[in-house]
């Protein structure tokens, strides 16, 4: 305070709580007024802006929007749960069909060499005689 206190710019200044009407006086009277006022709040909105804008948003602020990601994927994981049990029930649904089929082409596969078999021993069943004429 020392130095500044020499130093006539800031010598009114020092004496600024002592001077009885600031809002008056030649030095202050300017600091008083509605343009420097209205230019100080918006001065000073932005600095708080800049500042805040460039800090992270504290823990306790975050808890609205860390509950709604918390929801979001509540209702995500919800989705995925009823896909996962739909995809199931269609996987359980066609191993069936497969299995169906798989059953009905041996008994196909099972009928053909049947009939293959009889066919087979009924050509080789012919008279002698229709064979020597052929």
């Amino acid at each position: 305070a020392g130095v500044l206190h020499d130093r006539r710019d800031w010598k009114e200044w020092f004496a600024l709580p002592y001077t009885k009407t600031p809002e008056q006086h030649s030095t202050f009277k300017l600091y008083y007024s509605k343009e420097w006022y209205d230019a100080f709040v918006v001065s000073l909105f932005n600095f708080f802006s800049v500042i805040f804008n460039g800090l992270p948003l504290p823990s306790l602020l975050q808890f609205e929007s860390e509950h709604q990601r918390m929801q979001a994927l509540v209702t995500e994981n919800s989705l995925l749960h009823n896909q996962l049990a739909n995809t199931k029930e269609e996987l359980l649904t066609t191993e069936a069909t497969v299995q169906r089929l798989e059953a009905r082409l041996a008994q196909s596969v099972a009928h053909v060499s049947a009939v293959g078999r009889s066919h087979s021993v009924t050509k080789s069943t012919k008279p002698l005689s229709a064979i020597k004429a052929a």
